[in-house]
């Protein structure tokens, strides 16, 4: 048999550590094994220097199974037992100085994550999928630059001090992970940050000491506060933030031309939905089960990306005096409303206002939809309301005013209201209207003369407040007019 050149021979401590590893993980077992009797130069998986030095080992995917030894290789780089059946402990390599990339993952590693000080060259870390127990050590690692223990079930905090200039991407995902997200200060060169599906709490950092961040995972907590704008990280492109418990208004994020990947799927954020003007590289935008209406959606639709927003929670109906109010948002000609009292559905309201008189007490809901979206419809919750004060007129009167009002025919968006309010006199009236902008507001007698006519401008509020100083103790009739909205109601002044 031809003897191993020289380049070929391997250094006699270097062969007994790997056939250590041999023996210890059933190397007669595995997928590709080794033939003892031939020069280390020829087993799969390891490559030596001119020295004759085991320089990498790779033997992942191989079947090995048991425990590592504390292998005695100190001009070993690389190694790779990623993808079998390892089991015990990781040992400290404390004699693997020189070691640049450590892969272990997927295996059946347990125990304590070693403190590997020895390893001052280690460029990258995969310890993930193993059943790794315990608190993350203090990371110092001047090399690092890839560090995962992603899915193994480390606990406690993060540590609050990570000593790692170089480190570029970092992965603690599928832990048991709880306390703050530190700011990771002295991180410069991170660009990408898992921590989803932990127990991690508390607000979000702006991480302005990050500049060279372009991706952040945190889905999964249970993280509170506001989103943050990350007015720093210019080079961010996702955001995943989804299942956790954040709140208040989503950020324009103004700062980031990059993004083009946000998901905020299944937290209480409200709306108006941000324009995201600045962020001129968006793909796709997913707002979906959170506390939204259709204020700010429709400047979404078919502009080239994905923006997804649907399931929102109920929306509350608010009672002002006899009004319900259902407000979610949305240009009012591309709205539908569907009012519904003990389940029964009211056919004598308009269908593009989301205000209601009441005619009657009883439990109401409200259906919303917006015919210039793919969004589903926005339902409220069940509200009980209240009734008082409140004189039923007959129908007939209203419709005899009404052909007066509009000699030319009475307008399919008409609404007449078969209520009387009573009103003490000399005191303004207050009342709630469908939507922001010029009313025309006539207060009429029961003739149909005009006694009092005026303009006003409703702003966000959406009230208007009329003075009946002078007006004298009588039954009248209120005609209210703006864009697509005409209601007439029924004032008892006493």
């Amino acid at each position: 048999m031809m003897q191993p050149t020289f380049a070929q021979r391997c250094s006699p401590t270097d062969s007994l550590a790997l056939v250590d590893l041999y023996q210890s993980t059933k190397g007669n077992m595995w997928a590709k094994t080794w033939d003892l009797n031939q020069a280390v130069a020829t087993w799969a998986g390891v490559k030596l220097s001119t020295t004759g030095r085991v320089v990498s080992l790779n033997l992942q995917t191989n079947n090995l199974n048991g425990k590592i030894p504390d292998l005695n290789l100190p001009e070993l780089k690389v190694l790779r037992l990623g993808f079998n059946q390892l089991s015990g402990s990781i040992p400290n390599f404390q004699l693997m100085g020189k070691l640049e990339e450590l892969f272990l993952s997927t295996n059946k590693l347990v125990g304590k994550m070693p403190p590997l000080e020895e390893l001052k060259n280690v460029k990258e870390i995969d310890f993930s999928v193993n059943q790794l127990s315990g608190v993350i050590p203090d990371i110092s690692f001047a090399s690092l630059e890839m560090f995962n223990l992603s899915n193994n079930k480390l606990n406690g905090a993060i540590p609050a001090s990570i000593a790692a200039p170089n480190l570029v991407k970092m992965n603690l995902s599928n832990n048991e992970l709880t306390g703050e997200i530190p700011d990771f200060i002295g991180l410069y060169k991170l660009e990408d940050l898992n921590l989803s599906n932990n127990k991690l709490t508390g607000a979000i950092p702006n991480f302005s000491g990050l500049p060279v961040l372009r991706i952040v995972t945190f889905s999964r907590n249970k993280l509170t506060g506001t989103v943050p704008d990350f007015s720093r990280l210019a080079k961010l492109q996702r955001i995943s933030l989804d299942d956790n418990q954040l709140s208040g208004k989503l950020p324009e994020f103004s700062y980031l031309p990059e993004l083009r990947y946000l998901n905020a799927v299944r937290n209480k954020l409200t709306g108006p939905v941000p324009s995201f003007t600045n962020c001129r590289k968006k793909e796709n935008i997913d707002i979906s089960y959170n506390k939204f209406t259709f204020d700010g959606v429709e400047q979404h639709v078919n502009k080239g990306y994905v923006f997804l927003c649907s399931n929102q929670d109920s929306v509350k109906i608010m009672q002002v005096g006899n009004y319900l109010s259902f407000e979610v948002g949305g240009t009012p000609e591309n709205m539908y409303f569907a009012w519904y009292r003990n389940d029964s559905l009211l056919t004598n309201v308009l269908k593009n206002s989301p205000t209601i008189l009441l005619t009657a007490p009883g439990k109401y809901r409200c259906v919303a939809k917006n015919s210039a979206t793919n969004s589903p419809i926005l339902s409220s919750n069940i509200f009980n309301a209240t009734f008082n004060d409140k004189i039923l007129v007959k129908k007939e009167e209203i419709v005899a005013l009404a052909d007066k009002m509009y000699p030319k025919g009475v307008p399919s968006n008409t609404m007449p209201n078969e209520t009387k309010i009573t009103h003490k006199i000399g005191t303004d009236l207050t009342f709630a209207v469908p939507q922001s902008g010029a009313y025309s507001v006539k207060l009429l007698d029961a003739k149909g003369a005009i006694v009092s006519e005026q303009a006003h401008n409703v702003s966000k509020k959406k009230v208007i407040s009329i003075p009946l100083t002078g007006v004298k103790a009588n039954v009248y009739f209120l005609q209210i007019e703006t864009t697509g909205v005409s209601q007439i109601h029924v004032i008892e002044v006493i």
